[in-house]
């Protein structure tokens, strides 16, 4: 704001007055500027936006189509338990959160998600997941690591989840997913930060205030 007020105030000692004495281009530079530096500011507080597919591992047969349920591997991480869980369960309410660790507005997110689950049952399939390579992007040890700093205390893990996410139009990161028991989603508004009642709402409109 303060780079604003300097060229409106050294336009004014130009012309004398603010009628026609302020040039346009000044100001809308002007404005321009606090522009990036706003901008600036909430990408150094957030990290950057994250949009489109990161590296995912493929399967054994390097082909990525997903003829059934989609298989995530989850990690021994405080709460979390190391297994094969497969997505979506006919049956079952899930709340799915896709992440990167790179990506700020992710970190953000882990709060609301940790008071949701305090708030919901067991019965509910609870679940984290990065799209990042655990062959590339980062190591077990490192999502271990990432997992523990930002107090996760439900089950993570990783795996293709290409085919899930283009079902349900997951375009960026973080975004919260609540399914009902056909695997239909009720609970999706894209890459953004939502708050825990939302996604506790979200759950008890499918399962009953009894989850919750």
């Amino acid at each position: 704001m303060y780079e604003l007020a300097n060229v409106l105030y050294a336009a004014r000692a130009k012309g004398g007055r603010w009628g026609g004495a302020v040039k346009r281009r000044d100001a809308i530079a002007g404005i321009a500027s606090v522009g990036t530096l706003v901008g600036s500011v909430g990408l150094l507080r957030n990290g950057p936006p994250t949009f489109g597919d990161e590296s995912e591992p493929q399967s054994d047969t390097g082909d990525d189509a997903n003829d059934g349920p989609t298989e995530v591997q989850t990690i021994d991480a405080g709460p979390s338990e190391a297994g094969t869980q497969e997505l979506p369960v006919e049956g079952q309410v899930s709340v799915l959160n896709f992440f990167v660790t790179y990506c700020g507005y992710c970190k953000r997110q882990m709060s609301p998600l940790a008071e949701a689950r305090e708030q919901i049952d067991d019965d509910v399939r609870f679940l984290s997941i990065t799209t990042q390579s655990l062959d590339n992007a980062l190591d077990e040890d490192e999502l271990r690591e990432w997992w523990d700093e930002h107090d996760g205390t439900w089950d993570v893990g990783y795996g293709s989840t290409r085919d899930l996410r283009r079902e349900h139009n997951v375009l960026g990161f973080p975004v919260t997913l609540v399914l009902d028991e056909d695997g239909e989603a009720v609970l999706n508004e894209g890459a953004s930060v939502i708050g825990a009642s939302t996604i506790v709402d979200a759950v008890e409109s499918v399962a009953g205030s009894d989850v919750v």
